[in-house]
């Protein structure tokens, strides 16, 4: 055995007549791109919180391993990625 860290997956199972039809239509959009005819832009997003998530640690028996935390607003963060190196 060891002590690995817990994983999470997506709920559910992806539609593969839909998910095929998007993985055609953005290499469509990525074909375009290096073409020049469009630029196209990656968007991801992503949220930070002051409160700690530890969802695994070893530690001695009898010691506990703490971490302080506080509450707090979330912080939002949007990204945006060009494969195209010309900037």
């Amino acid at each position: 055995m060891s002590w690995r860290r817990i994983r999470k997956k997506p709920k559910g199972v992806p539609d593969p007549v839909e998910y095929s039809k998007k993985k055609a239509e953005l290499e469509e959009l990525e074909i375009q791109a290096e073409q020049g005819i469009i630029d196209l832009y990656h968007f991801d997003e992503s949220g930070f919180f002051l409160e700690p998530y530890v969802p695994y640690a070893r530690q001695e028996k009898g010691e506990t391993i703490e971490v302080e935390s506080s509450r707090g607003q979330r912080l939002s963060v949007l990204g945006f990625l060009s494969l195209q190196r010309d900037w």
